[in-house]
């Protein structure tokens, strides 16, 4: 099978792929489904492209929908000068091989094999919580993470720690010892925390309208504009995606309750439109 889609922009390579991923990659599942083979049954990928440089800083794309998937096929890059298609500058060729061959030859299909062909599925959803630390304590805050089946948790808070004795638990040191005792990977990405000034802006906002920062309900608009200008279209959340779990899930955490009240609601808009990421936000009781 080979997928290959013309790019919009040179600068949306990642776009590209996503979109292989998303909408022609499904086509080769029902080719391989009316051959009776699954996703288990690929066994090397060809990546063909015009840019070696710069699909390999955007590789993650599809390292992490391989990943997600539990298959780990031989995969061989190869620079071109350039594809039948001109402007075509990524192409991805599969090979597939029934499991019955496989055994045939003496060969095994593994257990994620069995676990794709129950999915029925290519690609498994990608997936992400987002939480905040307002209304919770440290135990039902663990409890709602436990009930998610979070495995890592990304921490995108400027400052790590809340002021208040209630919510001492939420303070770096503490929680990422809580963490490591549930068994939930813990990751600071300050790279995605808003600035002192743009907080700034937000607690202006917030000052004006007569709100609290444990009470606010929705971002100011020049916040946001600034915060997507300033901090967002500058982040690559590549590294992210494709540290999502295979298994389980990963959640955003930074500090309100309520995520429309909080930047992680951007970072969560970006990753569902930029790399198909299924986003629930988990609230207190």
């Amino acid at each position: 099978m080979t997928a290959a889609i013309q790019p919009w922009t040179a600068y949306e390579l990642t776009q590209q792929m996503r979109r292989i991923l998303h909408y022609v990659w499904p086509k080769s599942e029902s080719l391989l489904g009316e051959a009776g083979m699954f996703v288990a049954d690929l066994v090397r990928l060809n990546v063909c492209t015009t840019d070696v440089d710069l699909l390999s800083q955007h590789y993650g794309v599809l390292a992490s929908r391989l990943g997600a998937a539990g298959v780990a096929p031989t995969t061989t890059m190869i620079g071109v000068a350039r594809l039948a298609i001109p402007t075509v500058i990524v192409e991805i060729e599969g090979t597939a091989v029934a499991s019955c061959d496989l055994a045939a030859s003496g060969g095994a299909a593994g257990g994620a094999g069995t676990s794709s062909r129950q999915a029925g599925g290519w690609f498994p959803m990608l997936r992400m919580v987002t939480i905040g630390v307002y209304g919770f304590d440290g135990e039902s805050f663990l409890q709602r993470l436990r009930h998610a089946d979070v495995r890592v948790l990304f921490d995108v808070r400027q400052r790590r720690g809340v002021r208040g004795p209630e919510y001492a638990w939420a303070n770096s040191r503490r929680l990422q010892a809580a963490l490591a005792q549930a068994r939930i990977a813990y990751e600071h990405h300050p790279e995605l925390a808003p600035t002192t000034e743009l907080r700034q802006l937000q607690y202006a906002e917030d000052d004006r309208q007569g709100v609290g920062k444990r009470s606010r309900r929705e971002l100011a608009a020049e916040y946001t504009r600034r915060y997507t200008t300033e901090i967002l279209d500058r982040a690559d959340l590549t590294p992210i995606v494709s540290a999502l779990p295979s298994s389980g899930t990963a959640a955003l955490l930074c500090v309100e309750r309520d995520p429309e009240a909080c930047h992680r609601s951007l970072i969560a808009q970006r990753m569902t439109e930029q790399h198909d990421v299924t986003i629930e936000h988990l609230r207190p009781s």
